[in-house]
């Protein structure tokens, strides 16, 4: 049968029946989207893929802990987003080693002014810290609403609500400030 055909809730009963089939379904329902936040998260690529992994071995060991009154996705990405912080503190963010998802650009070559404002954004993104750049991902990328990011990061609405303000404004500030360079070096050419 198709994975689709269970919900949750029906895969995580048989996980917590003994049945590793279950789990290899959920591992194949959520893992690109796990590996798209920790992506954002983890600056080195090296360390990806090991939190991906620690991500499911603690949603593995920790599932039958799983309250059913909140939404699995939430359980798993709060899971991810306190692992990558983990990663985080074991090794200082290095901003250069971001490089573009191979979904964002197409090398430089190919770069227009759609692709550079990805590429400015992406870098900026980068720059911002392990928190905000969560908060971001979720919001934009993982479509999470701010009282289910709330939940995740275990903050109040009002505080991820503000964070996300804030930093939409300095995105918002830096790609002025950089597109207008970009601008004015196109006009002296």
């Amino acid at each position: 049968m198709n994975m689709q055909e269970y919900s949750d809730a029906e895969l995580i009963k048989a996980v917590t029946g003994g049945d590793q089939r279950a789990f290899e379904r959920l591992i194949l329902r959520y893992q690109d989207a796990v590996a798209r936040f920790i992506w954002r998260l983890v600056p080195s690529p090296e360390d990806r893929e090991e939190v991906c992994q620690d991500v499911f071995i603690k949603v593995f060991m920790n599932l039958h802990q799983f309250k059913s009154d909140s939404k699995f996705s939430t359980w798993l990405y709060s899971i991810a987003y306190r692992t990558a912080i983990s990663s985080a503190r074991k090794k200082r963010p290095q901003f250069d080693k971001f490089e573009e998802h191979p979904d964002e650009g197409r090398g430089p070559e190919a770069v227009g002014e759609g692709e550079e404002l990805s590429r400015l954004l992406s870098r900026e993104i980068a720059r911002l810290d392990v928190e905000e750049r969560a908060i971001v991902g979720l919001y934009h990328l993982q479509e999470c609403g701010i009282d289910e990011i709330a939940g995740i990061m275990e903050k109040p609405s009002g505080t991820i609500k503000s964070i996300l303000f804030r930093v939409r404004k300095h995105l918002k500030d830096r790609l002025s400030l950089q597109l207008v360079g970009v601008a004015e070096i196109g006009d002296m050419l």
